[in-house]
């Protein structure tokens, strides 16, 4: 069988990487929301640690912040 390209090779490798990206954003938007930005819980839910995780959204450039004020404007409470 023939091998991809190089170039080819390339176009699936930087595909993989954003579909993965735009999984991990989704991913861990979803559970910051859920738990209003909360570092402890949000972790303890997907199974991560705490430090673990603030690299992983520093990498995907989230912050917990945006997710505590969302909730904080929309006039909830806890």
């Amino acid at each position: 069988s023939r091998r991809p390209s190089k170039a080819a090779r390339r176009r699936y490798v930087e595909t993989k990487r954003r579909v993965v990206e735009e999984f991990d954003r989704s991913f861990f938007t979803r559970y910051l929301r859920k738990h209003r930005g909360h570092m402890e819980n949000t972790a303890r839910e997907i199974g991560y640690n705490r430090k673990d995780l603030r690299k992983k959204l520093k990498e995907l450039g989230l912050d917990k912040g945006e997710f505590q004020q969302a909730v904080d404007s929309l006039g909830e409470d806890d």
